[in-house]
């Protein structure tokens, strides 16, 4: 965010007009300086009471502005504060959308609401924050959520108990992980305030809820769907990554021209076999020719070692994806339509709806873990890009796997055995399944004939 953009909580409290009396549903005149506050209609919201709310908010800025490091003591007091403005009907355009972040310890008030950001929730209380004429909806800072019994349970196998040996050896996969999804939520902020993406415009004319929402509503619901956001791995758990099986990679890469592979990796030492079926697609009308398809097929293979830890990286980041929380590092102004008015329904009965996307180009990677000829665990990423941020890590993670490849003999004899699967990966439309059983079979006997290939022959 450009430095400057939200002025300090003192100037916005000079910014609001004289203390007066204002009826609840009837839009008070524009304050002093209208260039930094935009007021609204919402519903038991009037000027004293946001004026009240905005002195409060403003002395726990000032409170933890001033120290490096707030004494515990601080804690109760200002959790409390912030209790009460998301309790403020003045804030209930926000609040009724974002809820209130989890803060548990001086840590996590430090690292929420530290350098300025209270001055965002000042600059909403009663209304929208406004500069150059431009109206703006705050979007909280947000920490993540911890995880629920079911997830827990599905993620057992990948959870530290007591003093195990392989655990405590993901700090660098969660660490690459989390910058990475930091990154992406950076970009997406800066897309949002430079104005050049705006995914809510028509937010109210698209709106299918019934009842209805009022406009503004309607808007706040898709911003509380669209914002930019980062996720997390869990705090109040360890996980572990695998350290050995094989780790077979399956499905299609490609759309128009694509390879059907397989591939499998030794997590304890990097030996890695592959057997790919490129081709292209023959289009017969609005349908595939499958034949020709076929015919254009050349197979092709690798064998040699990758770096074991970019396999064990690639195995944890798609076992583990559940475990992921959204959240958000620091606080966003997504634009307001000029001539959207500032009205609350009395209560809101939606919720916002989950945001994601998809194209006709991607395809579904399968992985499943072996070990002792014995599946461990089995998951799935979507190739070569996807709006799911294990998905999009796990791409990153293929890709560095695949740039450290080093051609020659397998440190590791293949199994003898891999378990079947006739799965593709590719749409129905791109590709016929009975044909792509046989396909799969091919590419399986192509990669167990490559077990000769290891360094101990």
């Amino acid at each position: 965010m450009p430095r400057g953009l939200l002025v300090s909580l003192v100037a916005l409290a000079a910014c609001a007009s004289p203390r007066a009396a204002a009826p609840s549903f009837v839009p008070a005149p524009a304050p002093a300086k209208p260039e930094f506050f935009a007021w609204g209609s919402f519903p038991g919201c009037s000027r004293e009471r946001a004026e009240e709310d905005r002195s409060r908010t403003a002395t726990l800025a000032k409170m933890l502005a001033g120290i490096s490091a707030p004494a515990p003591e601080t804690l109760a007091p200002a959790l409390a504060d912030i209790d009460a403005t998301w309790a403020s009907p003045c804030f209930a355009h926000v609040a009724r959308l974002f809820p209130r972040p989890r803060i548990t310890s001086i840590e996590d008030l430090r690292s929420t609401w530290f350098r300025g950001r209270l001055s965002g929730i000042g600059a909403m209380l009663g209304g929208l924050y406004e500069r150059d004429g431009k109206r703006f909806f705050y979007v909280p800072p947000a920490t993540r959520e911890p995880l629920d019994a079911e997830t827990r349970r599905a993620l057992a196998p990948w959870i530290c108990e007591g003093a195990n040996a392989d655990c405590g050896n993901t700090g660098s996969y969660v660490s690459a992980a989390e910058a990475s999804f930091d990154r992406e939520e950076e970009r997406s902020r800066q897309r949002v305030e430079s104005g050049k993406y705006d995914p809510c415009k028509d937010a109210a004319a698209n709106e299918d809820r019934d009842p209805k929402p009022t406009a503004f509503e309607s808007f706040a619901l898709c911003v509380a769907s669209e914002a930019p956001r980062t996720y997390r791995y869990p705090e109040e758990v360890r996980l572990r990554a695998p350290q050995r099986g094989w780790l077979i990679v399956r499905g299609r890469r490609g759309h128009y021209v694509f390879a059907d592979e397989i591939a499998a990796y030794d997590l304890a030492t990097g030996a890695a076999y592959e057997a790919r079926s490129r081709s292209a697609l023959v289009l017969d009308g609005p349908c595939i020719d499958a034949e020709a398809i076929d015919e254009k097929r050349e197979l092709e293979t690798f064998t040699g070692n990758v770096l074991a830890t970019a396999a064990r990286e690639l195995a944890f980041v798609v076992l583990t994806a559940a475990a992921l929380r959204p959240a958000r590092t620091t606080m966003t102004l997504m634009p307001v339509p000029a001539d959207l008015p500032l009205t609350l329904s009395p209560r809101l009965e939606h919720a916002p709806r989950a945001s994601g996307w998809g194209t006709s180009e991607q395809t579904t990677i399968s992985l499943t873990l072996v070990d002792g000829g014995t599946i461990v665990a089995e998951g799935s990423f979507t190739y070569p890009y996807s709006s799911e941020p294990a998905d999009a890590r796990a791409n990153e993670v293929l890709r560095i796997l695949e740039a450290g490849r080093e051609p020659g003999c397998a440190r590791a004899s293949l199994p003898a055995t891999l378990p079947r699967s006739g799965a593709s990966g590719a749409s129905v439309l791109d590709a016929d399944p009975g044909r792509q059983v046989d396909v799969s079979r091919k590419l399986e006997d192509t990669l167990l004939a490559l077990r000769r290939k290891d360094c101990a022959r």
